[in-house]
């Protein structure tokens, strides 16, 4: 039998006990730990071995109820992790009590196997705890929940009395969702990897454990790749399950999709739940988009031209033209002084000196692209001169790199939206761009361009092949010590692809199929191919976020 030390200590793991060792061999050693942690601890503990065993339940065999059931846990199961990790809003626990009775009943109702409800009432368990916030919250919800937890109401007369009665609700609960984590085990390998990994959340950092972004244990998500294999899974099943597949693969391995936008999807209102899967990843898809836009914002209006069906950017009016163009000057000589001697090492052909001409005559009248230009040639000036040194620290290599900070730097100050934006994207830190996302870039390039202005799609075209091809050759990332603004290639000509590509998506969404019906006709792009790519480009893009 597997076993687990650990030392209980003041401060350690909040259970103010002595400090003697503990082992943890079996049920009963697992609820006495559970008894000396916080709410939160054993909510993040129940969560996760819900989702250990969320397969059984999304097996979608046929039977009566199979997809509601499937649906119904997925929910309850999301819902508890928000609530564990990222929010206590009373709205929030509100979901979290809904849910808990959603998988309660749907696994009532369905004619499915017992481990698909047992599983189901594994992510009603975690859900309910995590809506116990107090003694009669915690009372009134578990008496409301799946039968299994009914019994673990706490009571209490004291202050101190209360938070442990609130705690027993908790421990009962996770208890429970250990247990029935065991009892939709396949074979006696998956009940023991199941008990194995629940006690190993015991040994874990209580801090992180609370917080959920710890991978499972290898041989559980082995475990369970191999239950997906097992009849027509829900993650696996593509199309409206698509989302589910990413945010259950992603938690398993401790890299959980950005909970903001997790929280956005479990405040979804019941009655769309209750609608059925298409209305669900309908509005899963809406909120993908918006979080999207939110995360990588742009001080531009996106519009459709409805005669030759294709999309514009409109930029901003500059607040002050007669300083936008002071301030291009400013950059333009520093730039021609940097480029006429050889020594400084820029010439024609670096990228830096095309960024600067182009938004020098093209975009002279778009604050929000100057800005952006002005910080792309900023961080591979520095780049080269900091962490590469192709480029010497000259006189005028300086020069320039001061122009351009003093010029980004003065757009933020009389655009207010502007400069909030880069505070947005400063703190927003994007993944490097894997694999198969560089595949869909290039596989993509061609549809936006295509149903894009000449302008846009000239800016989709230079963005995509930096993204692809350019980048690939760039200088190493610069970190600079104590921000979290590290100066990266391709930052913002991520945030222009993928940022545009949801606003492109919402606005085709916004006409309707009159709108699908003239991209279609005018561009000889079935609407199934192109929703295809916009979807999978704001799929990506919520990818690259941390």
């Amino acid at each position: 039998m597997w076993a687990l030390s650990l030392r209980w200590g003041v401060g350690e793991i909040g259970c103010g006990r002595g400090g003697h060792d503990v082992v943890v061999t079996n049920e009963e050693d697992f609820r006495e730990w559970l008894e000396g942690q916080s709410q939160e601890v054993c909510t993040a503990i129940a969560h996760r071995s819900a989702m250990r065993v969320l397969p059984f339940a999304l097996v979608l065999d046929g039977l009566d109820g199979t997809e509601r059931l499937a649906l119904a846990t997925l929910r309850a199961t999301l819902t508890s992790g928000v609530a564990a990790a990222w929010s206590t809003s009373d709205v929030v626990s509100a979901a979290a009590a809904y849910s808990a009775r959603a998988a309660s009943d749907s696994a009532a109702r369905a004619s499915a196997g017992a481990a698909a409800a047992a599983s189901a009432r594994a992510a009603s368990a975690s859900a309910d705890i995590a809506a116990s916030a107090d003694i009669a919250a915690s009372a009134a919800r578990a008496a409301s929940a799946s039968a299994d937890i009914a019994a673990s109401a706490a009571r209490a007369a004291s202050d101190s009395a209360a938070r442990a009665a609130s705690d027993s609700a908790a421990r009962d609960s996770a208890d429970i969702a250990a247990s029935a984590a065991r009892a939709a085990a396949a074979s006696d390998s998956a009940a023991s990897a199941a008990d194995s990994a629940a006690y190993s959340d015991a040994e874990r950092d209580l801090d992180a454990l609370a917080s959920l972004d710890i991978p499972v244990p290898v041989v559980i998500r082995e475990v369970s790749a191999k239950l997906r294999a097992v009849g027509r899974s829900a993650l696996d099943a593509g199309g409206s399950w698509a989302f589910w597949a990413e945010w259950y693969d992603r938690g398993m391995a401790g890299d959980p999709l950005p909970w903001k936008l997790q929280e956005q999807i479990a405040l979804i209102p019941d009655d769309i739940w209750e609608a059925g899967l298409e209305a669900v990843a309908k509005e899963i898809e809406r909120r993908q988009r918006a979080f999207l836009a939110n995360a990588l914002p742009q001080s531009e209006a996106l519009a459709f031209d409805e005669e030759a069906a294709t999309f514009r950017v409109e930029p901003v009016a500059p607040a002050k033209s007669d300083l936008l163009a002071a301030t291009l000057d400013s950059v333009s000589d520093a730039l021609e002084d940097a480029l006429s001697e050889a020594s400084n090492g820029l010439t024609d052909r670096s990228r830096e000196v095309r960024v600067l001409r182009r938004t020098i005559q093209r975009n002279s009248n778009d604050p929000q692209r100057v800005e952006m230009d002005c910080v792309s040639a900023y961080r591979s000036l520095t780049r080269q001169i900091t962490v590469t040194e192709d480029l010497p620290p000259s006189e005028d290599n300086l020069a320039l790199q001061s122009a351009l900070q003093e010029a980004a730097q003065g757009i933020r100050a009389v655009h207010p939206d502007i400069a909030e934006n880069r505070r947005i994207l400063i703190e927003q830190a994007l993944r490097e761009l894997p694999d198969e996302t560089q595949v869909a870039l290039v596989d993509a390039a061609p549809v936006l361009e295509a149903i894009s202005d000449e302008a846009l799609a000239e800016e989709f075209r230079e963005d995509i092949l930096y993204l692809t091809v350019e980048m690939r050759a760039a200088p190493p990332r610069l970190f600079v010590a104590g921000k979290r603004n590290r100066i990266l290639a391709g930052y913002d000509e991520k945030v222009r692809v993928f940022g545009r590509s949801s606003k492109i998506l919402t606005e085709i969404r916004s006409g309707g199929t009159e709108r699908l019906d003239k991209l279609e006709e005018k561009h000889r792009i079935t609407r199934g191919d192109l929703l295809s790519v916009l979807v999978s480009l704001v799929m990506a893009g919520i990818g690259l976020l941390k």
